[in-house]
C-alpha cells in the first residue's frame, strides 16, 4: 500500500511540472494516506504494544496504585515511534517529489507528525480504557472491539476535521482571500490547535474511563 501511495504521489509531482498546480494541493491526498496508513501499521503492531498482551500484569499495576497515565505513555512511545519513523519516510518521498517552498515542507511535517500522533496514541489508549482479556489465542490479542470502535471513532473525527480545516483554507486560497504563505501558517496553526485539543480530551477520558473496564470480558 505505501508503495502506491508513494507511486501516487510520484505521478502528482509529474503533473505538477505538466500542469503548474499550487504544490500544497497535495496535502488533500496525503491526508487521507496518513490516516489509513497509521490505522494499518498500529494494528499490526496492536499484537505487541497493547494491553491485552500485559494481560497478566494489568491486576498488578492496577493494586500497586501506579498511574495508569505513566503506564499508557510508557506503552505509546513503543507504539508510536515505528509509526512515525514510517510516516516521515512518507514526508521525505513527498519532499523530494514535489517543488515545495520551505513553509509548505514545515506545513505538511506538522500535519503528517501531529495526526500520526494523535491517532496511534489513540490506538494504544483504547487497548487500555477497554482491553480484551478473555484472549486465548495470541492472535487475539489487541482485538477488543470497544478499543476498535474507540480507535476508529477517532480517527473519522481526525480526518474530518483535517479535512473541513484544510479544505476552508484551500477555498479561501482559491478565492485570493489569503496568500500560500498565509494558507501554511493557519494550516500549522489549525494542526497543533487539533493536537493540543485531542490530547486535552485524552487525558480526560482515561481519567473517566480509567480501568473500569478491566474485566475478563470482550
Amino acid at each position: 500500500m505505501l508503495a502506491s501511495e508513494i507511486g501516487l504521489l510520484l505521478g502528482l509531482g509529474m503533473m505538477q511540472n505538466w500542469f503548474e498546480f499550487p504544490a500544497f494541493f497535495v496535502i488533500y491526498p496525503i491526508i487521507f494516506a496518513v490516516s489509513i496508513n497509521v490505522s494499518f501499521l498500529g494494528d499490526g503492531l496492536l499484537g505487541i504494544t497493547s494491553a491485552d498482551a500485559e494481560r497478566e500484569n494489568l491486576f498488578l499495576y492496577k493494586g500497586s496504585g501506579s498511574s495508569l497515565n505513566q503506564l499508557i505513555v510508557s506503552k505509546a512511545i513503543l507504539h508510536v515511534i515505528p509509526i512515525l519513523i514510517v510516516m516521515n519516510v512518507l514526508f521525505i518521498c513527498v519532499v523530494s517529489f514535489f517543488h515545495l517552498k520551505l513553509s509548505t515542507v514545515i506545513m505538511i511535517f506538522v500535519l503528517v507528525n501531529t495526526t500520526a500522533i494523535i491517532i496511534s496514541s489513540a490506538q494504544i489508549i483504547g487497548t487500555f480504557l477497554y482491553p480484551r482479556l478473555d484472549w486465548e489465542h495470541i492472535e487475539d490479542i489487541g482485538s477488543s472491539v470497544k478499543a476498535s470502535v474507540f480507535e476508529h471513532t477517532i480517527l473519522g473525527i481526525v480526518l474530518i476535521l483535517n479535512l473541513e480545516i484544510y479544505g476552508l483554507l484551500g477555498v479561501l486560497y482559491w478565492k485570493n482571500y489569503i496568500s500560500s504563505i498565509l494558507f501554511n501558517v493557519l494550516a500549522i496553526l489549525g494542526s497543533f490547535l487539533l493536537f493540543i485539543s485531542f490530547f486535552i480530551f485524552f487525558y480526560f477520558w482515561i481519567k473517566r474511563v480509567g480501568t473500569s473496564h478491566w474485566e475478563m470480558s470482550r
